[in-house]
């Protein structure tokens, strides 16, 4: 078990096994075991690659960062079975079509009864910033970028308001 991102929330300690692409969690008050999430396609197969940070959005959905050798995505998991409900790899910014490039960290916040949903695209050398829609689905035309510079590989990430502002802070290697 390799623990990679670690989020906290209703007395669960959630953290992706990084190469076993599987969540585990475990009861916050004394570590014990909860359940284990195994990462599975639409159609009910377990999958292999290597989960990396996670997180919940306003709602309770389970975001996490996947990266396999075909493609890195962003996938929303049905905590309960671990089955992918939602995908995404493909998106569109002011340079047209683009991919993720090894998303790393993600960190979701709420401003204005709005989700959005922010990636540390590490080799890209960006942070990408995204609205979630009220389906639950990402606005992939509405994408904002922030280019950390040439070599700097944003891994985690973390967002914190100030009132109507908000501040994204990164750890950059």
């Amino acid at each position: 078990c390799i623990p990679f991102g670690v989020i906290e929330k209703d007395g669960l300690i959630y953290s992706t096994d990084a190469t076993n692409c599987r969540i585990i969690v475990r009861n916050a008050n004394d570590l014990t075991l909860n359940k284990v999430i195994n990462i599975k396609g639409r159609n009910g197969k377990e999958l292999s690659g290597l989960l990396g940070r996670l997180d919940f959005d306003i709602n309770g959905s389970l975001w996490c960062t996947f990266l396999e050798d075909d493609h890195n995505s962003v996938i929303r998991v049905d905590e309960a079975t671990g089955i992918i409900q939602y995908e995404f790899y493909k998106f569109r910014t002011e340079n047209g079509q683009e991919t993720f490039n090894y998303p790393n960290g993600i960190a979701i916040f709420n401003q204005d009864l709005n989700n959005f949903m922010v990636i540390a695209d590490e080799y890209a050398n960006k942070i990408r910033i995204f609205k979630i829609k009220e389906n639950g689905k990402i606005d992939k035309d509405q994408v904002k970028e922030i280019d950390v510079g040439a070599e700097s590989f944003p891994q985690d990430i973390k967002v914190v308001l100030e009132g109507n502002a908000y501040f994204i802070y990164a750890t950059l290697t």
